[in-house]
């Protein structure tokens, strides 16, 4: 899993501001490495929702609340960034 440390206002949308090709190009790159770390999330925790292990049922769901929190962080800098670039 990949792990990229960004904050919300570094992606949120300025009034007027129209970005370069450049920016453009690389939001397109960031916004791929986001959807790949989101599948690859969301796998994670479709295994565990089924998982029947030796794990105690506190650690699963510990385990599970801690993909489910950076999820819905990856979906909040996907989203900013979809509406940032108009991607």
């Amino acid at each position: 899993m990949s792990v990229v440390a960004i904050s919300h206002e570094d992606l949120e949308v300025r009034p007027g501001g129209s970005s370069h090709s450049g920016d453009q190009a690389q939001a397109r790159v960031f916004e791929e490495i986001l959807l790949r770390e989101l599948d690859e999330l969301e796998s994670h925790a479709a295994r565990l929702r089924t998982a029947r292990s030796e794990h105690s049922e506190i650690r699963l769901r510990r385990d599970l609340q801690r993909f489910n929190t950076r999820i819905n962080e990856v979906r909040r800098l996907l989203d900013a960034l979809q509406r940032r670039f108009e991607l």
